[in-house]
């Protein structure tokens, strides 16, 4: 899937709000917990800014230190994100239609703020 606005990626990438992820069994379920990038055996949290980092310092933290991957921190920005669980065939990689639908309709619909000051909504 290419991502349809390459413009927001960057805007992502100059703020300083990078984490480290790395794959960990959780109550019996693989799950991407977080880490510091500045304190790599700390587990990140999502509500303290000393916890993030640059896009640069996390990502050389990602390779140094062996970690799954990069998250970025939603928490403060004007970003929104939709995590699709169970909507690619695991050998090619391919979207469900249903997902592909569901990313077109975002794609494409028009937001606006529902009249409280953090909220926003997806008129589809």
């Amino acid at each position: 899937m290419t991502p349809h606005n390459i413009q927001s990626l960057r805007e992502l990438r100059i703020l300083p709000h990078w984490i480290l992820w790395r794959l960990e069994t959780v109550k019996g379920r693989p799950t991407k917990v977080p880490y510091q990038p500045h304190h790599p055996t700390r587990k990140a949290a999502t509500n303290d800014q000393a916890h993030w980092a640059t896009y640069d310092d996390a990502a050389l933290a990602l390779v140094t230190h062996g970690f799954n991957g990069l998250g970025f921190v939603l928490t403060g920005t004007d970003f929104v994100a939709f995590d699709l669980d169970d909507c690619r065939d695991p050998e090619t990689g391919a979207l469900d239609d249903w997902a592909q639908e569901l990313a077109r309709i975002i794609h494409e619909s028009p937001w606006h703020r529902n009249g409280h000051g953090s909220s926003a909504g997806l008129t589809a």
